[in-house]
């Protein structure tokens, strides 16, 4: 039955207005927005963004769903309308602790959820690994700090993957969580086997230099691609100079793509040799809408819910292994299909737009909201 009560105002404090067509989880961001007007009508919507960049382009998307947007001076909103938020959702330890304090003294009666996304603790404890770099090691101490910070000043919390109500509920042992992973509206029929060719690397790299997705391109295109015998197209927004650097012969960059899933449905397969990160990686669930089959490390494949047949036709740790498992697939139309079919199931079944209202919808009444 759909809520129709009229509560007041919900505000959401994020980094920037949704560039849905970006990465770095701001599809999710759009989606929360979106699953929030459609389980709770009633309340009016602020989106207190941090800052204005690109929020000329990408504010009436959210405007169009009813939602008001305030960018680049979240603090001045905040003292602005003292007292007026029924709730405050705030995304990302750090922008927890720049606006607690305000949002305390501004909105002492406000519901607080914070919006955890993935535990960047752990992706930089992986990093640390990789690079052996005590200074990405101390930073993860921070972020450890920081992150458990914002689970004892929430009411309630939201994570994009189940791998993180371990740490919460350490932290806070019956504090309301819920699951908001991410939806994905695969298309009703995608092009086979026959209809396809070639290696795709995507992701968006707004992280910037030495981020994972930077990392995973280089190994995409200098260590695996070579080993299958295939060219790579590189394909994400905002490619750094790195990336840049790998155009030749055997790969082609890309910028931004319009539409994720109806650019991967044109590829055979994907590659993700993802070593450091956290979550649930929303371009693995693009990929597998488009029925595009992804080879990834164990790092890229977790909380996606594959089952032991996907997990040994998609998954390994090293290069040369991953090189394997592509060629295979992009010369067997049999093991392709069994991929394909089974990556278009889990999206059907794990992440619908249901099921995130549904988990949305729940927290928000065990909150009173």
């Amino acid at each position: 039955m759909t809520d129709t009560r009229v509560a007041g105002s919900i505000l959401v404090i994020e980094d920037r207005v949704p560039h849905a067509d970006a990465g770095a989880g701001d599809p999710r961001s759009l989606l929360l927005a979106a699953a929030l007007r459609r389980v709770r009508p009633g309340y009016d919507l602020v989106w207190g963004a941090v800052s204005a960049q690109g929020a000329d382009r990408y504010a009436p998307d959210l405007e169009g769903l009813g939602v008001e947007v305030v960018a680049g001076d979240v603090a001045a909103l905040l003292r602005a309308r003292v007292g007026e938020f029924r709730a405050v959702i705030v995304a990302r330890p750090d922008n927890h602790a720049r606006f607690r304090p305000l949002i305390d003294r501004t909105q002492p009666r406000a519901v607080r959820i914070y919006d955890a996304e993935s535990l960047f603790h752990r992706r930089s404890l992986r990093e640390a690994r990789v690079r052996n770099d005590l200074g990405v090691e101390e930073r993860a101490g921070t972020e450890i700090g920081a992150e458990a910070a914002a689970v004892l000043w929430a009411d309630g919390v939201l994570l994009v993957a189940p791998d993180g109500i371990g740490f919460v509920h350490a932290i806070a042992p019956d504090l309301p969580v819920a699951v908001c992973a991410h939806a994905v509206d695969p298309p009703a029929v995608v092009p086979g086997f026959d209809e396809r060719a070639g290696l795709v690397f995507f992701g968006g790299f707004l992280a910037g230099p030495g981020g994972p997705n930077e990392d995973a391109a280089v190994i995409a295109s200098e260590r695996i691609a070579p080993l299958v015998g295939e060219p790579l197209v590189v394909a994400g927004a905002a490619p750094t100079a790195r990336v840049l650097d790998l155009a030749g012969p055997g790969t082609r960059v890309l910028g931004r793509v319009d539409d994720p899933v109806e650019f991967l449905a044109g590829f055979r397969v994907h590659l993700c040799p993802l070593r450091f990160g956290a979550g649930l990686k929303l371009r693995l669930l693009d990929a597998a809408a488009a029925g595009t089959p992804t080879v990834m490390t164990p790092c890229a494949a977790e909380n996606l819910g594959l089952d032991p047949t996907l997990t040994e036709l998609l998954v390994a740790e090293e290069p040369e292994a991953q090189a394997g498992l592509a060629r295979a697939l992009l010369d067997d139309p049999a093991r392709w299909s069994v991929a394909s079919d089974g990556l278009r199931t889990i999206v059907a079944r794990a992440f619908s737009r249901g099921g995130f209202d549904a988990a949305l919808a729940e927290l928000l009444d065990r909150l009173g909201l």
